[in-house]
């Protein structure tokens, strides 16, 4: 269990950007109500049914439910004082030293139920725009259980194992692909040495970039072999201690270098997009739009659809491997 230092976070709150609208909330906090009413009555009651005869045990519960609302719905800046706050009074310590305690909560806030309820979990996926995996935007966040019912999977960025009470807390929860959820639950990581998709998108830490020499290669081969091409992920804009540190950490603990290396040969199409798709061509399907006001093709749609993919930041999170797409297809001119 990680001992959370004191270190200045900035609240840039809210990169997963919840369409509030369009499902019929008039502002984000309808929608934050929305997820306490379904998530809150349950938990609630179940704290409110367990009656422990151990002062200690009453004396955490009723922290618990007097701070219900933040625990659930709290941004990653306050579950983190939280945090800081219970390893002070003695909670945390308590809660890994009594097993029985631990279970009793977790059952309580019960993620696994969540998780396989269309009414919380099924419906907190539905709603929010994310398809492609926060931490490595390599893989969906979507898998299929029994008779085909879809279950998405989350990371707890604060791990359920140390942080039970965090289990449903909806700025704790990560949509991630397996691989990630596996990958992240084997360390603990205060705010200050990850980024939190919820604060951070590593879209805004990191570039995908391709040796020059490689692709002259790859050119030369007449575009035959992807093999010669060598692709790196590098951080972007000025260097500081904390964002270096934080992206090194996103690198190392999903295994990003070595996740994309096996993606080459995406890489090499959006050279050879690059060498087909000309400027005249894109002109024309761009002439086609404006000639008849009913086409949807602007720029946007025809960039697209010419990649193969999504290709502005505000959209790399729909559709696995878009940041690369983004990334690599500005580099070869396939786009501006």
């Amino acid at each position: 269990m990680k001992i959370f230092e004191k270190r200045k976070i900035p609240i840039r709150m809210y990169r997963i950007l919840i369409p509030h609208k369009t499902h019929g909330y008039a502002n984000a906090a309808e929608f934050v109500d929305e997820y306490k009413r379904r998530v809150k009555g349950d938990v609630v009651d179940g704290l409110n049914r367990y009656h422990p005869t151990n002062a200690k045990r009453r004396s955490i519960l009723t922290t618990l439910i007097t701070n219900i609302d933040e625990l659930l719905t709290g941004h990653p800046v306050v579950l983190e004082k939280w945090i800081t706050k219970f390893q002070k009074n003695g909670t945390l310590k308590y809660i890994q030293a009594n097993p029985d305690f631990r279970q009793r909560l977790e059952k309580i806030f019960n993620y696994k139920g969540f998780r396989q309820s269309k009414l919380k979990g099924g419906w907190l996926g539905r709603i929010m725009p994310v398809k492609a995996c926060l931490y490595c935007n390599s893989q969906f966040t979507l898998n299929l259980k029994k008779a085909g019912r879809p279950a998405y999977t989350f990371d707890h960025f604060f791990a359920k194992k140390d942080y039970p009470f965090f289990s449903v807390s909806l700025y704790n929860l990560i949509p991630a692909c397996g691989h990630c959820n596996q990958s992240k639950s084997k360390k603990d990581f205060p705010l200050a040495e990850l980024i939190n998709p919820h604060i951070d998108s590593y879209d805004s830490f990191g570039i995908f970039e391709t040796d020059k020499k490689s692709i002259i290669k790859f050119v030369t081969s007449k575009y035959s072999d992807p093999n010669h091409i060598q692709l790196r992920l590098k951080l972007k804009g000025k260097k500081d201690v904390l964002k270096s540190q934080k992206f090194e950490n996103q690198l190392k603990s999903f295994h990003l270098e070595d996740i994309y290396e096996n993606h080459k040969e995406i890489v090499g199409d959006i050279y050879i997009r690059a060498k087909i798709y000309t400027t005249k061509f894109k002109a024309y399907l761009k002439s086609l739009g404006a000639n008849n006001p009913a086409n949807f093709l602007d720029e946007e749609h025809i960039n697209r659809v010419l990649a193969g993919n999504y290709l502005l930041s505000r959209d790399i999170n729909k559709r696995p491997l878009a940041k690369l797409y983004k990334d690599i297809s500005k580099e070869a001119g396939l786009i501006k």
